[in-house]
């Protein structure tokens, strides 16, 4: 499986519509992600097992609150928002075929 895009709306600490791209390049193979504590780069990770696990996500197993809860926790805190979306967009090594997984929850 090769991730090519991710897409955040109103999850975490992003807030909107946030895409990112991480399809590899020719001469480009790795995406790496680096940032201060705090920024989000550990929301990513929980984003794409998230939309691609659901319920199993692995760490949700360490969590203190059960999967309900934690979605209604990920949703953006400001005002009038009420909802939030993971999508994943991956295809299958050696195909050009690309398949979408999005999860949406609101309060």
């Amino acid at each position: 499986m090769i991730l090519e895009r991710l897409e955040l709306h109103n999850f975490g600490v992003y807030a909107g519509k946030q895409c990112l791209d991480l399809a590899p390049k020719p001469n480009r193979p790795l995406i790496l992600v680096g940032a201060l504590n705090g920024s989000g780069k550990t929301t990513l990770l929980e984003a794409v097992q998230l939309a691609l696990y659901g319920r199993r996500a692995k760490f949700l197993e360490y969590q203190k609150i059960g999967y309900h809860q934690y979605f209604e926790q990920s949703i953006t805190r400001a005002k009038g928002i009420d909802s939030a979306s993971i999508t994943v967009v991956f295809s299958v090594d050696g195909t050009k075929d690309k398949y979408s997984v999005t999860r949406t929850w609101a309060l």
